[in-house]
Parts: structure tokens; C-alpha cells; sequence
């Protein structure tokens, strides 16, 4: 698992943690977090697909603002950011 991977997996952990749900909904909410994670996991990975992409990790805050729930996703995009497609061989 990557660094940024780790992250939003600590990150949604956490969260589930804080939020201190009923006994029942806990199965719910930890496969809706496991689903979040995996979709950013590889959304990730396919933005990756072009070594000259750029900005990638500004991407991950933005989720990780979205995912935590604070309010402040707008304030996450800190930069530019450039996604090219995979390169032709």
C-alpha cells in the first residue's frame, strides 16, 4: 500500500472511529469507507497512467477533505494540476 494509500485509509478509519455509530450501523458505514477507499485507490492509479502527470498528491487532499468531512475541499486544491493520458507505444 502507497503512502497516500495508507493515509486515506488511516484517515477513514479515524473517521469511522469519532462518528462513535450504533452497534447496527457499523457494518454499513465501514464497507461505505472500504468502497470510498478503494474507488480513490485506483481513480488514482489510472490518473497515474502518464509518468509527466502532475498534481497527484493535491488530488489526494482533496479527497481526503471530502472523506473527513471538514468543509474545506476548495481550500485542499492548493495548485495546479495536469493529467495526461497513458503515453502511446
Amino acid at each position: 500500500m502507497s503512502d497516500d494509500e495508507d493515509k486515506l485509509l488511516r484517515l477513514l478509519v479515524g473517521k469511522y472511529i469519532k462518528k462513535g455509530k450504533p452497534k447496527g450501523s457499523k457494518v454499513h458505514d465501514t464497507g461505505r469507507m472500504l468502497a470510498q477507499l478503494a474507488f480513490w485507490c485506483d481513480m488514482r492509479e489510472v490518473l497515474a497512467a502518464d509518468e509527466a502527470t502532475m498534481g497527484l498528491e493535491i488530488l489526494g487532499d482533496v479527497a481526503e477533505a471530502i472523506l473527513d468531512e471538514s468543509g474545506k475541499a476548495k481550500e485542499a486544491l492548493s495548485g495546479p494540476v495536469l493529467i495526461l493520458p497513458e503515453p502511446s507505444r
